[in-house]
């Protein structure tokens, strides 16, 4: 096919110096990839990646790297598969909030910052909405337990402090994005894009007291206690992180909070940090 638009279009495939695609098998595969295809006819058509693509690879890995993370991201599709499933609901959540939900896009990672945004924003609102469905609407015993669900996630203090962080680092990303997709983009300049985005990520990986205070205050205006939720309570020590050399007498016990920031908070960011 592309060779075929190449020929109509009277361009010689032999002038061709590189060839871009997303990351799909078809696409990028070495053997029976397009690209593979190309470079049998042009060896010097060079393959690159899609950085866009890429990138919303990169956010698929974070959001997989631990269950809790993931639990964060099913929750934000399950309010809005809630609230868009009755156009009573719907029409309750904007006089609640003023806005709209958004779907989480599956082909476009970047784009859930427009669904988390919402979230992050109207959280209080959000929770009346809530509230009013489970008061005021003829719920199934599905949809009842569903809508009690999501109240009780999002009142507790990991859902905020996720909230805070997801925001920050869905902006960043998309920011970095949308100048990727421009038709006029250089591999230079996607290159220190990429590496402006890595450094933005990390720097948020090292802001864990100022995010943490940032939720610390909207928990305490919406009267959520300021504590992280542990399955486990007994006391655990904590793993050695890389940089740090402690003995074993050394190590610390476990809190709560060492356990979000190390074993969900770092494993995110690490993750995303590491597949640039």
């Amino acid at each position: 096919m592309i060779q075929t638009v190449l020929k109509d279009s009277g361009i010689s495939l032999d002038d061709c110096r590189g060839q871009g695609y997303d990351n799909g098998a078809n696409m990028s595969g070495k053997v029976k990839g397009v690209q593979a295809q190309i470079l049998q006819a042009n060896p010097l058509a060079t393959y690159s990646p899609c950085a866009s693509h890429t990138l919303n690879l990169v956010g698929t890995h974070a959001a997989e790297s631990c269950p809790e993370v993931s639990t964060f991201f099913g929750c934000i599709n399950r309010l809005y598969n809630l609230f868009s499933a009755s156009p009573e609901r719907w029409v309750i959540f904007k006089e609640k909030t003023g806005c709209s939900l958004h779907r989480l896009s599956d082909t476009r990672w970047s784009a859930r910052i427009a669904a988390v945004r919402v979230v992050a924003t109207h959280l209080p609102s959000i929770i009346e909405a809530l509230e009013c469905i489970l008061a005021t609407c003829n719920l199934t015993s599905e949809a009842k337990f569903e809508a009690n669900g999501l109240k009780n996630y999002f009142m507790t203090f990991d859902a905020v402090v996720l909230l805070t962080v997801w925001v920050k680092v869905l902006q960043s990303i998309e920011n970095r994005n949308l100048i990727l997709q421009a038709g006029n983009i250089s591999l230079d300049i996607e290159a220190a894009n990429i590496k402006a985005l890595q450094e933005e990520i990390q720097a948020i990986r090292n802001e864990w007291s100022s995010l943490l205070a940032e939720a610390s205050l909207v928990a305490q205006a919406m009267e959520i206690p300021v504590q992280f939720k542990r399955e486990d309570r007994r006391k655990r020590k904590r793993k050695c992180m890389p940089d740090e050399m402690m003995t074993q007498g050394d190590i610390p016990e476990e809190s709560a909070e060492d356990a979000f920031r190390y074993n969900i908070f770092f494993v995110a960011m690490d993750a995303i940090i590491s597949d640039f």
